[in-house]
């Protein structure tokens, strides 16, 4: 009779440490999702910015850009050049910071936390390539105003107010540019945890 207690007792032991362990998965299951959406959110945020960039700024860099075409009659030169130079820049933002739905399934997290290292490694370099075209198109568009038929002053102080501007919108850049940075290591930082927890 008392052996026959001690099994029951074992069996009922045996049972709970099953719904314990059931529980204990599914919880877990439940976890790596949760961290999977979190991380999700947090990129998305990247995404929206490559976006903003290419339907409401380029649009409004094109109008600017057109409207000093026409009143300052300069050649289309440095207005092709920025033209050219923002889109092609936007592109790679649009394509360096990519993510896609199935970088965030549980099998595919090693593959994206090289992605995420990959796209902070890209977005160095793009700026680093950027900036010698910058240079040389604000020198060749300061040469086009200043033999232009406008007023020296005019455009001496239309150029210091864009070097002011450009100063100002460089570091606002670069603050992105952080952030993004920031972000990308939150996310390898949450994705090690979770291999950390396997």
């Amino acid at each position: 009779m008392e052996a026959t207690n001690k099994f029951t007792e074992l069996e009922e032991m045996r049972s709970q440490l099953n719904i314990l362990k059931q529980k204990l998965e599914t919880q877990k299951i439940v976890n790596d999702k949760l961290m999977r959406e979190t991380m999700k959110k947090k990129m998305s945020w990247i995404g929206n910015y490559a976006n903003i960039q290419a339907f409401v700024l380029y649009p409004i860099i094109i109008i600017i850009f057109l409207v000093l075409k026409i009143e300052t009659g300069i050649s289309w030169g440095p207005i092709i050049f920025v033209y050219i130079l923002t889109g092609i820049d936007i592109l790679l933002d649009i394509k360096i910071n990519k993510m896609q739905e199935s970088d965030w399934e549980s099998n595919n997290l090693i593959a994206t936390k090289l992605k995420l290292m990959k796209m902070k490694k890209y977005r160095m370099r793009q700026v680093i390539t950027s900036i010698p075209f910058l240079l040389v198109w604000v020198v060749w568009i300061s040469f086009e105003l200043m033999n232009s038929t406008l007023d020296k002053g005019l455009v001496i102080a239309g150029i210091i107010g864009g070097v002011i501007g450009g100063f100002i919108g460089g570091f606002i850049g670069f603050k992105i540019l952080f952030r993004q940075q920031r972000t990308n290591d939150e996310v390898i930082r949450m994705i090690e945890d979770i291999e950390s927890g396997e």
